[in-house]
């Protein structure tokens, strides 16, 4: 709710607001139940509740003063502003957070445990700030603008940002313009205060796991310091054209930030749990400084109005933006960036800011937005009618997390060629990605590199477990191949079936992607490698082929070649117009194979 006037002080044209707004969250579970008390269990909870509310004080006076010889007065505008701010935490009923008596399950109602009292908190704080503004015309064509605002905080310090801006019109039909300035946002009172943390007993000792504030002593154990401000330095430089009824601006800019503040991963290596087990906990996560961005971009917004006599006025608006961000720093602490000196192998340092989140801010947007829109507005006696017509088309995104189809997950491996992670680079060369390649991962990485879409497409018809050769697990040749793979797949899409994504065609052209446990089921066997010639043999006879001849016992290479060059001639006989490349005799049907399904 607010209050607010407007009116002349001496002079000045004024405006003077109080404004005073709440939120409040309260978090109830239904439908649950504390596993911890069994049967005895209530079924709904009281979580808790999180509430923020804020008081702000706003006064401002604007003026223009005639100066010596300049073709317009100077515009001055001066302001204040008082805020008071307050953030608390409220702890929930004792059963949404409370182990009962049943030993070796999860406490605190499920879902959602609740606030504990250790969570309970009630933070305030002061915020001062003052402005001046001043903009003048100091020749006919040349408009010119300097800003300057200071702003102190009761629990956090000062910070002087700043604005200066031009514009000059070479014509009346054409002008350039451009503005520097800064920016400033102090911690939000939820980033540096918000704490959950549910309790895990370990031996019959209690731990906590969850989120705590950076000046914690669990966080500082981790490295963490008391938050910064995030900073930020905006440049921009445009053009304004007119002709006639037509007005178009063209404006390309660019916004550095410095010190955003995120979110880290939750931190549950063995290291860990052993450097913060003094305080009870075993994983823990904190808000933290230190990601930079930089983010390029241009607006375009081009206007044509068109005035009739008889229908009305017409306006038709094109705008567009076109962006690109970049994250070029991620967060660290020097505990956890040498967490592993000393240690035995294997140790892998826990991430802070996990690939995910770097996706959020670089693909998580939209990197550009047209519109196409009218206005048509006509008088009807003493009134007017009116009928707005817009349309809006975004970017595609790449949305965190794993794509959960094969044809997403084509797309996404395509999209991403550059990165050197998804890319066919030598990634054996950097620790971090060889564990990413064999299966040590984190973040979105566990999800996707044991992300099989053939296994869950064959799953779903009821078969065994498989494993597909695009599982980028596995040796370098192999991860490096499926990648490559992935993005071929994703360009022949459309204009070719690929099986087992589409079924075969009756006739022409067919991908398949090949890996031995298909064949293997197609087999009638279990299993996922075979290391003898009598399985080979069990496989190759259940395929229809006669049984190998090898002088020695075969490696699981060798088998996976034999059983795939089997499976295919298979394949061929059950869909004989599907697989009937040129030159393809009964005798080569019969006797060879061929690989990677181009037919």
């Amino acid at each position: 709710m607010g209050w607010g006037v407007r009116g002349k002080l001496g002079g000045w044209d004024s405006d003077v607001s109080l404004v005073y707004g709440l939120n409040e969250v309260a978090y109830g579970v239904e439908h649950s139940l504390n596993t911890s008390y069994g049967a005895a269990s209530q079924t709904s909870f009281d979580a808790g509740a999180m509430k923020y509310d804020q008081l702000v004080f706003n006064a401002g006076i604007v003026r223009t003063f005639d100066v010596g010889n300049l073709p317009e007065g100077i515009n001055v505008a001066l302001g204040i502003e008082a805020r008071q701010e307050n953030y608390s935490i409220d702890a929930g009923e004792p059963a949404s957070y409370n182990r009962g008596p049943i030993v070796g399950v999860a406490a605190g109602s499920q879902g959602f445990p609740g606030f504990q009292p250790s969570n309970e908190l009630d933070e305030d704080r002061e915020a001062y700030s003052a402005y001046v503004d001043v903009e003048a015309k100091l020749t006919q064509k040349l408009l010119t603008s300097v800003a300057l605002r200071a702003e102190d905080y009761s629990d956090f310090g000062s910070a002087v940002t700043g604005k200066v801006a031009a514009r000059y019109d070479f014509t009346d039909a054409f002008a350039l313009r451009g503005a520097v300035s800064t920016g400033f946002r102090a911690p939000g009172l939820q980033q540096e205060f918000f704490t959950s943390t549910a309790t895990n007993f370990i031996a019959g000792v209690p731990f906590e796991v969850g989120t705590f504030p950076a000046t914690s002593d669990v966080a500082i154990t981790l490295g963490a310091q008391p938050l910064d401000a995030e900073e930020s330095v905006n440049y921009s430089l445009g053009t304004v054209f007119r002709f006639g009824g037509f007005e178009a601006t063209v404006d390309a800019y660019r916004i550095d930030i410095d010190n955003r503040i995120v979110l880290s991963e939750n931190l549950n290596t063995p290291q860990v749990a052993a450097l913060i087990a003094p305080f009870g906990a075993t994983v823990a996560r904190f808000f933290i400084n230190g990601v930079e961005t930089k983010t390029e971009g241009i607006d375009l917004v081009a206007r044509y109005l068109w005035r009739t006599e008889n229908v009305g006025r017409f306006e038709f608006i094109a705008a567009g933006n076109w962006n690109d961000t970049e994250v070029e720093k991620v967060p660290s602490t020097n505990v956890i960036d040498n967490i592993c000196n000393g240690q035995p192998a294997p140790c892998t340092p826990p991430v802070l800011f996990a690939r995910i989140n770097t996706l959020s801010f670089e693909d998580g947007t939209p990197d550009n937005k047209m519109v196409l829109g009218v206005d048509w507005n006509v008088p009807l006696g003493a009134a007017e009618f009116g009928v707005n017509l817009k349309g809006t088309r975004y970017g595609e995104v790449i949305e965190p997390g794993v794509p959960t189809a094969a044809r997403a997950f084509w797309a996404y491996v395509d999209a991403r060629s550059g990165d050197p992670d998804l890319g066919a680079a030598s990634f054996l060369e950097i620790a971090h990605r060889k564990h990413f390649y064999f299966g040590i991962a984190d973040g979105v990485k566990a999800g996707f590199m044991h992300f099989r879409q053939c296994d869950q497409r064959l799953n779903a018809q009821g078969g065994r477990k498989t494993a597909s050769a695009y599982d980028a697990i596995g040796a370098a040749q192999v991860a490096k191949a499926s990648f490559s793979g992935m993005r071929l797949l994703h360009r022949l899409d459309g204009r070719v079936a690929i099986w087992p994504m589409d079924p075969l065609p009756a006739t022409g052209s067919a991908v398949v992607e090949i890996y031995t446990r298909i064949f293997l089921r197609r087999a009638g066997m279990a299993g996922s490698k075979l290391r003898s010639r009598a399985a080979l043999n069990l496989a190759l006879e259940g395929l229809g082929s006669p049984p190998s001849r090898l002088p020695f016992e075969p490696n699981d290479h060798q088998t996976d070649a034999l059983v795939t060059a089997a499976g295919m001639r298979a394949l061929a006989r059950h869909e004989p117009r599907a697989f009937a490349p040129h030159g393809l005799t009964p005798e080569i049907a019969r006797s060879e194979g061929w690989t990677f399904g181009v037919l």
